[in-house]
């Protein structure tokens, strides 16, 4: 059953958004969160500052091959070195979004386009061997696409992309956000980016910011936190999304951790 989450909110009296009415002031202290957690140095960014990348026209295969289309953490490559068939493996990309490879050791792969990662990967492999030509391509997409719905909602999982367009759609399909949510302070954990995006719904819904209704990705996490009575919303959620980045957790480590129930 489809909540039309929208329209209900916009009727909600704002006595049940008491919590987190203030919602310009001190939910995202930068300070305090980096210095208990230096692993999301520079991950962190607000949707209104928030550039997105392009998108694939059409068609999951298409953009695989897109020369623009950048490298997410779950992603299989398939590399190749001419004249060196020794070379040519077929390799995931790492929770820290690095990759192991001969002649050129642990090399970061995640956010990066393939034209940007076969331009780097030549200069590498051109230490070892005479002018080397390096071919990337995805070989299989991260078997994590689609969106993750976790915290205070009806439903927490996986969503298809087609049903979670945008955070409003993905909460339509969650079922609503509970009246425990913090609206103000929603993320979005974006692996493929490397970025953690703050989200103030509260202001999409009370004033139709259309940037704080972020246009989600295949792979995003939508993380709806509790408006903790005696903390600030996120306490709980920092440590594990520093740990996937860092390498510690994988896509489904980070959405079990992040999953309240």
């Amino acid at each position: 059953k489809v909540v039309l989450f929208s329209k209900a909110m916009k009727r909600l009296p704002l006595l049940l958004l008491a919590g987190c009415s203030s919602f310009s002031v001190g939910l995202y202290d930068e300070p305090a969160v980096l210095a208990r957690h230096p692993g999301l140095r520079g991950l962190i960014v607000p949707a209104e500052s928030y550039v997105p990348e392009k998108t694939p026209d059409s068609g999951q295969e298409r953009w695989n091959s897109r020369a623009d289309r950048r490298i997410s953490v779950g992603d299989r490559l398939r590399g190749s070195v001419q004249d060196h068939p020794e070379l040519d493996r077929t390799v995931p990309v790492a929770p820290d979004g690095k990759v192991d490879l001969p002649h050129v050791g642990r090399i970061a792969m995640a956010g990066r386009t393939l034209v940007e990662l076969a331009a780097d990967l030549t200069v590498q492999f051109g230490k070892s061997f005479q002018n080397p030509h390096v071919e990337i391509a995805v070989a299989e997409a991260d078997p994590a696409s689609g969106v993750h719905v976790v915290g205070m909602t009806n439903f927490e999982g996986r969503l298809e992309i087609e049903q979670a367009q945008d955070i409003q759609t993905a909460l339509n399909m969650a079922g609503g956000a509970s009246t425990l949510a913090c609206l103000p302070q929603f993320l979005v954990v974006r692996p493929g980016q490397r970025r953690v995006i703050l989200c103030n719904y509260y202001a999409f819904i009370r004033s139709d910011d259309k940037k704080q209704n972020l246009a989600l990705r295949p792979g995003d996490v939508l993380v709806v936190p509790e408006n903790y009575p005696e903390s600030t919303p996120c306490a709980r959620e920092w440590a594990p999304i520093e740990q996937f980045f860092k390498g510690s957790l994988d896509h489904a480590g980070l959405v079990k951790a992040l999953k309240t129930r």
